[in-house]
This record gives C-alpha cells, structure tokens and sequence, in this order.
C-alpha cells in the first residue's frame, strides 16, 4: 500500500536509488524489470513509513507486504525496525518485538535465506561480485538488527552463519564487525568464525 501525504512523499523522493541491477533486488525480476520496480519501490515505502516515527504503520506496511519482499527489502524492514525501536520505551518495544507481523518478518528471513542456501552452507547461486557483497551486507545488517532488538533466533543466526561461511573476506571491515557484534551480543552458536 503506498503511503500518502507530504511527510510520506518528501520522505520517498528524498530516498537516493540504489545500486544498479543487484541480484538481491532481482530476485524473481522480468527481463523488463517489472519486479525489480516494485522491490525498489517497497524499499522507498519501508523507508519513508519509518521516517514517519509510526512504528504502526512500518508494521502495517511490512505485514502487507513480507511476502513479497526480497533480501534487500527483507533486511531494510528490520533495520528500519531495529532503529525505530530504538526510539521506544522498553515497554512499547517489547510490544512491538512480540507483535505478529515481527514474527512474520522473522520467519521471511529465516525461509528467504534457507532457500538461498545449499545443503553445504553455500549460497546457492553464482552471482555477482557486487551481488555477492550486497547479500553480505544484507546478512550484517539483519544480525545487527536481531541484535539491537535483542531478537534472539539461534535457527536465524546458524542459516546466516551458513550463508556466511567462506564469504567473510568479502565484507567491508564494518560490517564483519556488525556481523560478530550480533553474534556475540546474542551469544549464538558456534559460529565457523
């Protein structure tokens, strides 16, 4: 659902475009591209419904739309999340944390990566070396989000560890630092790094 208002459009016309062509934002794209508007879009409406400050309406729209949602898109919704919790007294946070579309979104993150994983612990498919860097990042990210809300998903962070292994040299010195930040913030597992 698009938001409406003038918050809502400065907020979407702010927003900077995205790198070219990623993998994460193609997933399921066309050759002309159709799905891959539309992840952009959604990125644009994620973002601007958490710059609103309506922990409401970012949950209304990611419920609405977490199906759809790539990785790119799967992991600006909990970062945006993670931030705007940030803003919240811990009682309204953890209202939100049990709220059923943050289960929803959880169990997105936990299938999207699982599906993008083979029994080896691989990512499945060839990509990019841009791709391969935004699939990283997006893996920082979501651990770092899990973290700050204190989302602690052992299933989430062995997948991302899986997702991760081999792959940890590909990603910038901040966002390894986020990705073990999590990681032991949560005590998780025992992770291969």
């Amino acid at each position: 659902a698009p938001l409406v208002g003038p918050k809502a459009q400065r907020a979407t016309a702010a927003e900077p475009s995205r790198a070219k062509g990623g993998a994460a934002w193609r997933k399921g794209a066309t050759p002309a591209g159709g799905k891959d508007q539309h992840h952009k879009k959604l990125n644009r409406q994620i973002t601007a419904a958490a710059d609103t400050g309506d922990f409401e309406q970012l949950l209304q729209l990611v419920n609405a739309n977490v199906s759809s949602m790539n990785l790119i898109n799967l992991s600006t919704a909990v970062h945006r999340t993670a931030k705007l919790a940030l803003t919240c007294s811990s009682r309204e946070r953890e209202y939100y944390m049990k709220h059923s579309c943050m289960q929803r979104l959880n169990r997105a993150l936990v299938e999207h990566i699982t599906a993008n994983i083979s029994l080896k612990g691989q990512w499945t498919s060839q990509r990019s070396a841009e791709d391969r860097a935004s699939e990283m990042r997006c893996l920082s990210i979501i651990c770092w989000s899990c973290a700050t809300l204190r989302f602690r998903d052992e299933g989430l962070f062995a997948r991302v560890a899986a997702a991760s292994k081999g792959r940890l040299g590909e990603m910038k010195p901040f966002e390894l630092s986020n990705l073990l930040w999590a990681f032991a913030k949560l005590s998780v597992g025992g992770a291969p790094f």
